[in-house]
């Protein structure tokens, strides 16, 4: 139970952190794009920890209002 409270909490701390480095970034200050977060993320093996992650993403958007797009990338084809 622990090590899933971490890992939630580190995907929130992550999250936030990925926020605040990317707001600053527009050219003219407006703070373009879609206001949404794309998170890249190697596919995990197991059903029910792609689940966590879409919950974190659900729970995360319920708090900021940011919303959160997950890219999950199977493993084996990244070289």
């Amino acid at each position: 139970m622990k090590r899933n409270r971490f890992k939630y909490l580190a995907f929130g701390a992550f999250l936030a952190l990925t926020f605040t480095l990317t707001t600053g970034c527009s050219k003219n200050g407006d703070g373009g794009g879609d206001g949404t977060i794309r998170f890249w993320v190697y596919q995990p093996s197991k059903p029910e920890d792609q689940t966590a992650y879409k919950n974190l993403m659900t729970e995360f958007k319920e708090e900021t209002g940011i919303s959160v797009q997950l890219l999950m990338i199977v493993k084996d084809s990244y070289n």
